[in-house]
């Protein structure tokens, strides 16, 4: 005979040994009470345990019988709900002290709340920390990196170049002047010489208003460039370098 239907037999026989009088007066109770014991058998033998404790539940509030709360604590210990089965080994004491199983049963009684106060205790200790990590300030503040200064000379570079620009401007000015001078001069040498002078002053002026034009573009170039990168972060700042060349300027970046 198997365990279940050795359970289903004593609670039949526990139930069939009241008094004919409280059969009479409780038997659509007592018969109600037996079916739900055979459900909640077969849920449990199905592994359905939560369904079964419910099963058992509405059993015990039926007809207290010592079996059921000793089940009810068996299904509450398998769906997880290990309170609720220390309550029901209690429930079970309680109503039968002299059984022949009470030793193991009290055994396992100590087991759980044993393993039930280990648990609460780890709770709460959980929960301690939790509510000390969120209202306890951090002792170091985030590191602070402090910005760099815009750089001052590619805007000094710049500026040399502008005033590059304004002297092959008046150079050139010059060399139009000279220009003129020798379309009037009254003799042929005075041309030549002062023709000459316009040439001499005309290149003077191309190579500084080249010159100047390059520095100024690359110092404003630059000096932009290391607004934009300063502005950002520290790690992904551009990098540039000028380099100066016979007959040459160049810049490189890297951005």
């Amino acid at each position: 005979m198997t365990w279940v239907a050795t359970m289903v037999l004593a609670l039949i026989i526990t139930l069939c040994a009241l008094p004919a009088g409280a059969q009479q007066g409780d038997a659509a109770a007592r018969a109600r009470a037996l079916e739900l014991f055979r459900e909640s058998a077969e849920l449990y033998r199905q592994g359905r345990f939560a369904d079964a404790a419910a099963r058992l539940r509405e059993a015990r509030e039926l007809h207290s019988e010592p079996l059921l709360s000793y089940n009810l604590a068996r299904a509450l210990e398998g769906s997880g709900d290990l309170e609720g089965a220390v309550e029901a080994y209690r429930d079970y004491l309680e109503e039968a002290p002299s059984a022949d199983d009470a030793p193991a049963v009290r055994a396992r009684l100590e087991s759980l709340e044993r393993h039930v106060a280990e648990v609460r205790a780890l709770e709460e200790e959980r929960e301690r920390l939790r509510r000390e990590g969120r209202q306890t300030p951090d002792p170091t503040p985030p590191a602070t990196t402090r910005a760099r200064g815009p750089d001052v000379v590619p805007w000094a570079i710049a500026g040399s170049g502008g005033a590059v620009l304004i002297a092959g401007a008046v150079v050139g000015g010059l060399a139009l002047a000279r220009n003129n001078d020798a379309m009037r001069a009254p003799t042929h040498a005075a041309a030549v010489e002062a023709s000459a002078d316009a040439d001499s002053l005309a290149i003077a002026a191309n190579v500084l208003l080249i010159t100047g034009g390059l520095a100024a573009l690359v110092g404003t170039v630059w000096g932009s460039i290391d607004l934009v990168s300063n502005a950002g972060d520290e790690e992904e700042r551009a990098t540039v370098s000028l380099r100066v060349g016979p007959g040459s300027l160049s810049i490189d970046g890297v951005f």
